[in-house]
């Protein structure tokens, strides 16, 4: 399922399709998801001009949303179109 990079929306809770996670407030790995984090408005910390300079172990949490039900979840588009500037 395709979707804009940092796009949340609500889906069945029975399962998390590909290039998508839940909003359960998981911690990634920022060298992973470089550009998810700049969606998301994470900065590099001091010193890192680029994804290659990252150092290992960096990481940010994704957001925390709670479901309205058991049989839905929110879920975020780790991997997926970068959504353009208007």
């Amino acid at each position: 399922m395709e979707g804009y990079l940092g796009q949340i929306i609500l889906f069945t809770s029975n399962y998390v399709p590909k290039n998508w996670m839940a909003c359960d407030g998981r911690e990634v790995e920022f060298k992973d998801y470089v550009a998810l984090g700049a969606v998301l408005g994470k900065e590099f910390p001091d010193g890192v001009r680029y994804d290659s300079d990252m150092p290992p172990g960096l990481k940010f949490n994704l957001p925390i949303l709670e479901s309205p039900s058991h049989e839905v979840q929110y879920i975020i588009c780790v991997n997926g179109i970068f959504p353009p500037r208007t």
